[in-house]
């Protein structure tokens, strides 16, 4: 790397971790272990919702935020009630591996995309990335019986947000 390169590097490196710093907000996002089968990563804001990804033995639940919004008052993505392990645990509850997916030995994970009212209903839902033998049909159900989720907020402010869900389909 050429010296200009390098103190180009470093410049912004340091007005990140000032601006980061001025508004109290974390740098980098954590990795935390809340139980021997599943591990969590979060970024974590200043209510404590979450909004990155959670990943559990097995399986590989994911959020999104797919509407891209970002300002300096650090909006929180739209949350699931009781947050990503409680995520995991409704899909964990209420899905059925489709039995043609079963028979073909099909796995992977449907992403469904939907947007998330003030009100908190989920609207818009549809297949973002599918698999086909039933799963997507079975993401969609899934993604139609969650119930009502935090909306998105900006400046304590409100507002609908664009979001998907990774669904993940294993035979076990």
């Amino acid at each position: 790397m050429k010296n200009s390169q390098l103190i180009l590097c470093v410049g912004l490196l340091a007005f990140v971790y000032t601006a980061c710093n001025r508004a109290g907000k974390p740098l980098v996002s954590s990795t935390n272990s809340a139980n021997s089968k599943t591990d969590v990563k979060q970024t974590t804001s200043s209510n404590n919702r979450t909004s990155t990804e959670t990943k559990k033995a097995g399986t590989d639940i994911q959020t999104k935020n797919t509407s891209g919004a970002t300002s300096a008052g650090y909006p929180l993505a739209p949350a699931f009630p009781g947050g990503n392990l409680a995520l995991n645990d409704f899909i964990e509850k209420n899905i059925q591996y489709p039995e043609a997916a079963k028979a073909a030995h099909v796995t992977g994970k449907v992403e469904v995309a939907f947007t998330v009212k003030i009100t908190g209903e989920l609207t818009n839902i549809k297949i973002k990335q599918g698999l086909g033998y039933g799963c997507d049909e079975e993401a969609l159900r899934i993604v139609k019986l969650m119930p009502n989720w935090e909306p998105a907020q900006n400046l304590d402010k409100k507002h609908e947000m664009d979001y998907s869900v990774s669904i993940p389909f294993v035979q076990k």
